[in-house]
């Protein structure tokens, strides 16, 4: 039997592992070069000119965000919509024959389409001089979760490999609408310090999307293992799915508590300018 998406097994339909690891090399020094060419149109633009330089290059990174997520949506969800259409059920896993009829077509597309998480992620962790604990918690489980899916780590048979990617499937899919996310997060660095009212805005927006992605994404995953529970024949790929969701779920309640801040601060620089003696007053 053949193990789909595990590509070190001798007939396979899997790309083989040294061809499409490639992405993995040189899909980050595409995205430097991506970044590059945002931060210096960015810089070059007169409208811009009252953002900081550490402005400019955080509104900069997260718009390079916004082209690779946009993209993975129209990657992914050909796949994704087929997946829940056709496999949300209690039946056994079944080979996804969309964008294309070949499973095997649809194994080395999805291949090449997931380097795009791990290209970015390891872009970011190395170009960032000083990543965050949650930043490596984060990027760190959905490289491992990829490595899993793409088979870089042959460790389940063809039913367990096939479970455990259609899961990644459906989280890395419904993760490509952050660049709604960071859309706004650019849209927010580039306000001038006079527009906090609708940095206020953009926060509670942001704030209000998460919270629709994070309420659809993760008990979407767990509803998906409920059904096909008794399908798995080890535990081992449930125990890894729950692990790198939950890492990947604190991220984003981190995400969350960041945002509430983020929005205080702007709330409390706003009284400050409508009441600027209310300090002294008071004192």
């Amino acid at each position: 039997m053949s193990r789909p998406f595990i590509a070190s097994d001798a007939g396979s339909a899997a790309l083989p592992l040294d061809a499409w690891v490639l992405g993995w090399l040189f899909f980050p020094l595409l995205i430097k070069g991506l970044h590059k060419g945002i931060t210096r149109c960015i810089f070059r633009t007169n409208a811009l000119k009252h953002a900081s330089d550490e402005k400019k290059g955080k509104a900069a990174l997260h718009l390079t965000k916004v082209v690779l997520y946009a993209i993975s949506v129209g990657l992914m969800w050909p796949a994704t919509g087929s997946l829940l259409g056709g496999q949300l059920n209690s039946m056994p896993p079944a080979p996804l024959h969309q964008p294309f009829s070949i499973f095997s077509d649809n194994v080395r597309y999805l291949k090449w389409a997931m380097t795009i998480p791990v290209a970015l992620y390891l872009y970011e962790l190395v170009s960032d001089p000083s990543p965050s604990a949650v930043t490596w918690l984060h990027h760190g489980a959905s490289i491992v979760g990829v490595a899993f899916f793409s088979g870089a780590v042959p460790w389940l048979n063809a039913n367990d490999a096939l479970l455990f990617s259609q899961v990644a499937i459906i989280v890395w899919s419904f993760l490509s609408f952050n660049f709604v996310s960071y859309l706004s997060f650019a849209i927010y660095q580039l306000l001038g310090r006079r527009y906090d009212r609708q940095k206020a805005y953009v926060i509670r927006f942001v704030s209000a999307f998460v919270v629709v992605v994070v309420g659809l994404e993760h008990p979407l995953v767990y509803v998906f293992l409920g059904l096909k529970l008794r399908h798995f024949h080890s535990s081992a790929p449930i125990v890894a799915l729950f692990v790198l969701d939950s890492a990947i779920f604190f991220e984003h309640l981190w995400t969350l508590y960041c945002l509430f801040w983020m929005h205080k601060s702007c709330m409390r620089r706003l009284r400050a300018s409508k009441y600027p003696d209310a300090g002294g007053a008071a004192a």
